[in-house]
């Protein structure tokens, strides 16, 4: 189902903002104790998601999902960059 109004983006992306906010946090915390070790700090792989992602639902290739997809992406990169601001620590 294709998020078409204006304000149901809104609310995907404040959700992937509170996200990223909260990662960075958590990352720079427990950072060590996750399975895969090490994390980029800036992980150039998910903006790349997020632009593949704005081209299908450009194209219109599944554009509900890859919308969706890309909004809350996008927020949650906002939030990172927002969080690493608010505590001190880079995790783009």
């Amino acid at each position: 189902m294709p998020i078409t109004r204006t304000k149901e983006r809104f609310g995907v992306f404040k959700e992937g903002l509170h996200h990223g906010v909260w990662a960075v946090r958590v990352i720079r915390d427990h950072g060590a104790s996750y399975p895969s070790g090490d994390h980029p700090r800036l992980d150039l792989r998910g903006y790349k998601r997020i632009l593949q992602a704005l081209l299908d639902a450009g194209r219109g290739r599944d554009p509900g999902p890859s919308l969706c997809y890309a909004v809350f992406n996008i927020g949650k990169k906002t939030g990172k960059l927002l969080g690493s601001a608010r505590f001190g620590y880079f995790h783009l």
